[in-house]
C-alpha cells in the first residue's frame, strides 16, 4: 500500500494532467515529516500558477507557524490524502526568461545590475505588466 504522501502525489499528478499541465510530482518522508514536491515544467501565468498552487494546497495538512515554532494542522481533510508540506515550483523556460529580460531592458531607470532581480519579479507577476502585454501581442 502506498504511503499517504505518495497517494497525495498521485492525485496531484492526475489532477495536473487533467488540466493539461506538464509537471514532475514526487513525494518524500523523513522522521516526523512528509512532503510532496511539484515542479511545473511549462510556462504559466501568475494567475494559472496561483490556481495550481490552490489546487495542490488541499493536499497539505496545514502550515508551519514560525512565530510559535509549531506545525499547525489547519487544513486537515479526511477525504483526500495529505502530506505535511506541498511545495510547488515552476521551471520557466529560457525563452520566457529572455522575453522578461527584454521587457526589463526596455524600461528606463532600471540599472543593469538589478535586471536579473526584476526578471524574477516580472515572471512572478509582482512587477510590471509583462503578462498582459505578452497576451495582447
Amino acid at each position: 500500500m502506498k504511503s499517504e504522501q505518495a497517494q497525495a502525489a498521485a492525485e496531484i499528478r492526475k489532477g495536473l494532467k487533467a488540466r493539461g499541465i506538464k509537471a514532475r510530482v514526487t513525494s518524500t518522508s523523513a522522521s516526523m515529516t512528509s512532503s510532496v514536491d511539484v515542479t511545473i515544467n511549462q510556462d504559466v501565468t501568475p494567475e494559472e500558477r496561483n490556481e495550481l498552487e490552490s489546487f495542490c494546497n488541499k493536499y497539505q495538512y496545514g502550515h508551519f507557524d514560525g512565530m510559535t515554532d509549531c506545525y499547525e494542522y489547519s487544513n486537515t481533510n479526511e477525504n483526500v490524502p495529505q502530506a505535511k508540506f506541498v511545495f510547488v515550483r515552476v521551471d520557466y523556460s529560457d525563452e520566457i526568461k529572455a522575453e522578461a529580460a527584454a521587457y526589463i531592458a526596455n524600461i528606463n531607470g532600471i540599472e543593469e545590475w538589478k535586471r536579473d532581480q526584476y526578471v524574477y519579479m516580472v515572471i512572478m507577476g509582482s512587477w510590471g505588466d509583462f503578462w498582459n502585454e505578452r497576451a495582447a501581442a
